[in-house]
């Protein structure tokens, strides 16, 4: 399918710099796109492609100083990386579901399974399971007892969903995440073993929430452990139990939040970050990449870096100085043996 540059300036809200009519088939990177591709300019560092690359359209920003040797036909957008994925849905739109249910699933009785729902191969759904309309459940996964699934919402091949999980609209579950496991809970008997401490909440999942490949989040031991609409998790990111986190919060790889902590709305929290249990995270709070975050933080829009994390810029301004400790230390040396021949001088 090909769609010309003035469909996109119309799908984007954009302006046309060239020729409106010129065609795309398909998207690529801004270095290696051909002259039937799409492709954008979303950092500066890339700007010297503008010139060199072959793409038919690229999208740009409409701060852009424009240059006569471009030979591509430009779209100019207020923001190029929301333009983007304003485009990505409206080709994926066009692709419809055809709705039905695979002879290769096991449906158990007792489950309640929209018309206009899609189940794949090798899918099983236990009792009293309720999947709603547009839902698509893709090949391996499984869907335990009592679980709820909004309209829209995909569950991606290999994802386990445990019982009672509720999803809600227009969820996106990617491949092999594990939704609803029992949370890490024992006590310890006097006789030198483990008790394991059953787990009977569940877990809820608001409107528009993603999850990435391989996340786990665990349900609640008594309440429920909450994920608010609009929440987006990456890859091999861990939930414990009991754990809130608040709207239109993003959360990358490999964060773990340890159980009965409640974060905050709009909070952004970089790969690996590591989270203490029963904190409570201001809204908007943004966590730097490998930080550790031990107690509560309590001011909204709060910026962290460093373990423990503290300020982000007093953490940037203190490893400036701990770059140079082994050369203050020298310094340090040499003025207190000046210090202990001046007072050898004066007798002291």
């Amino acid at each position: 399918m090909k769609i010309t540059a003035n469909d996109i300036a119309i799908i984007l809200d954009g302006k046309i710099v060239g020729n409106p009519d010129k065609a795309v088939s398909s998207p690529s990177g801004i270095e290696d796109a051909s002259e039937d591709q799409i492709t954008f300019l979303g950092n500066p560092k890339y700007e010297k492609y503008l010139v060199e690359t072959n793409a038919g359209i690229i999208i740009v920003p409409s701060s852009i100083t424009l240059n006569n040797q471009i030979k591509s036909t430009l779209i100019l957008v207020e923001d190029v990386y929301l333009a983007l994925a304003k485009l990505f849905q409206a080709f994926e739109g066009g692709q419809s579901m055809e709705p039905g249910i695979s002879e290769k699933s096991n449906l158990e009785p007792g489950v309640l399974i929209s018309n206009k729902a899609k189940i794949d191969a090798y899918v099983t759904v236990e009792e009293g399971a309720v999947i709603g309309d547009g839902v698509h459940i893709k090949s391996n996964v499984h869907i335990g007892k009592h679980v709820i699934i909004g309209e829209g919402s995909i569950i991606h091949s290999g994802a386990r969903i445990m019982d009672r999980t509720e999803i809600g609209r227009n969820c996106i579950i990617n491949p092999n995440a594990v939704i609803g496991s029992e949370g890490f809970g024992y006590a310890f008997d006097p006789k030198g073993y483990y008790v394991k401490i059953p787990h009977m909440g569940k877990v809820i999942l608001q409107d528009n929430v993603e999850i990435g490949s391989n996340s786990t989040i665990d349900r609640g031991s008594m309440g429920n452990t909450l994920i608010m609409k609009g929440v987006k998790i990456d890859n091999l990111v861990h939930i414990a139990h009991n754990v809130t986190i608040g709207e239109h919060t993003a959360i990358a790889a490999q964060t773990g939040i340890a159980g009965s902590t409640k974060i905050g709305k709009y909070c952004r929290f970089g790969g690996q970050t590591g989270i203490v249990g029963h904190l409570n995270i201001a809204d908007r709070t943004e966590v730097q990449a490998q930080s550790g975050i031990a107690s509560s933080v309590k001011e909204e829009g709060s910026k962290l870096f460093g373990y423990p994390a503290i300020n982000y810029m007093n953490y940037v301004k203190s490893f400036t100085v701990f770059k140079k400790l082994p050369e203050l230390l020298k310094k340090i040396h040499r003025l207190e043996k000046l210090v202990d021949k001046l007072q050898s001088a004066k007798g002291e």
